[in-house]
């Protein structure tokens, strides 16, 4: 069987950002569609602000979207200017006025077309039965690999746990020195540098370049042994990158006990992320279906106080121990900046408004593709769909 291909060109995967907001007259904030291709949303965020001469604390925006795709969201600038911006690849649309910053908080889902290529005839026909499925098959709500970032050593070494043990050296060095998959030679002869030199504060500052790295360089020249303070100097991004990355794999392999202790080895199939194979849920009764679409698992962290007769309270509690963890030591401590969020996710996401076509693939000679469009609650991945439809059907 024929191996099927997902975003074999970046208009094979579109996200359009659904919102109940509305703009008026009048509110003080502009309010704005943006629409991308080949760029993540703070890069092209940036380059509006670049571009009109605007403070970064005047923009605000709801959610992250893709870079590998053709992405449509809104975003908000405080007394911000009633015109369009053509930048080629990144087009802004004025929209009228909002009477606040728009945030998540203004989120609805987002509606996503998504074309799956490389799929033979036999493959094909399976598709209406597939696609008919879907609704009633939950997908569990796993935090994908983008989560994750490129770091390509983070399978064995997450940055926020040791933080949390009070490595702030090893996290620094991790967070710094450990390879990118998107890499260029700068950054390859920079790391190099600073794994030759580790230490060496000093010198390590007179032959890098400027840039994020020399910074936190230079604080350690002045404070040799403050590995924490080094850390909190961490770019806001970044440091938020690596403690949401070690709560999300926690999350992650919560959920995954959580179907492999209710549903049998029959009921299961098993998804390839970046960390693993996780269990996904091939077919279900409707009872099991019921408690899948109303159960919600809480975020892990010394802020989640949990009672023991919650049904997540035990397998919460094994997936600790398997860290050599305790819940009460999962925060990051003596800083603020560096913690971790308090909260709980929906444990399966069902999409909603689907619909699909068959067509001729015409990047891959004689095969299909198949277009699918569909509804996703906020914080869902559709490329979680995508790998259990590849999975279950299309590469089997």
């Amino acid at each position: 069987m024929s191996t099927s291909k997902i975003k074999q060109i970046p208009e094979d995967f579109s996200v359009e950002e659904l919102t109940e907001t509305l703009p008026s007259g009048h509110g003080g904030f502009s309010f704005y569609s943006l629409k991308k291709k080949g760029s993540t949303t703070p890069d092209a965020i940036q380059r509006i602000q670049k571009s009109w001469k605007l403070e970064s604390r005047q923009i605000s925006f709801g959610g992250l979207k893709d870079k590998h795709a053709v992405t449509t969201q809104f975003f908000s600038i405080k007394n911000g200017p009633k015109k369009n911006l053509d930048l080629s690849d990144v087009i802004v649309k004025y929209l009228g006025e909002i009477s606040g910053p728009y945030d998540a908080s203004h989120l609805a889902g987002n509606r996503f077309g998504i074309i799956i290529r490389n799929i033979n005839s036999d493959q094909a026909k399976k598709t209406d039965t597939i696609i008919n499925a879907l609704p009633g098959t939950g997908i569990p709500n796993y935090f994908d690999d983008q989560r994750f970032g490129s770091i390509d050593s983070l399978k064995t070494d997450f940055i926020a746990k040791k933080m949390i043990l009070g490595d702030f050296e090893q996290a620094l060095k991790i967070a710094l020195t450990s390879p990118y998959t998107h890499d260029n030679k700068m950054a390859k002869k920079e790391k190099t540098l600073l794994i030759q030199k580790w230490g060496d504060w000093a010198g390590l500052k007179n032959v890098l370049p400027r840039g994020h790295s020399r910074t936190l360089v230079e604080y350690l020249s002045f404070n040799p042994l403050d590995f924490k303070g080094a850390a909190e100097r961490l770019r806001p991004e970044l440091g938020g990158m690596y403690v949401t990355a070690y709560q999300s794999y926690l999350w992650n392999n919560i959920l995954a006990r959580w179907i492999n202790i209710n549903f049998t080895q029959s009921e299961i199939f098993l998804i390839k992320l970046k960390l693993g194979l996780y269990p996904g849920v091939r077919f279900a009764s409707v009872a099991n279906i019921k408690i899948m679409e109303e159960s919600f698992i809480p975020l892990p962290s010394s802020r989640l106080k949990i009672i023991e007769n919650d049904p997540f309270f035990k397998i919460i509690n094994e997936v600790m121990a398997v860290e050599g963890l305790t819940l009460e030591e999962m925060k990051i401590s003596g800083t603020r900046k560096l913690f971790f969020s308090k909260g709980e996710r929906k444990a399966f996401y069902f999409p909603t408004n689907i619909d699909h076509e068959v067509l001729d693939d015409q990047f891959n000679k004689g095969k299909k593709a198949v277009r699918i469009g569909f509804d996703l609650p906020k914080g869902a991945y559709a490329t979680l769909l995508i790998k259990c439809l590849q999975t279950l059907f299309w590469n089997n």
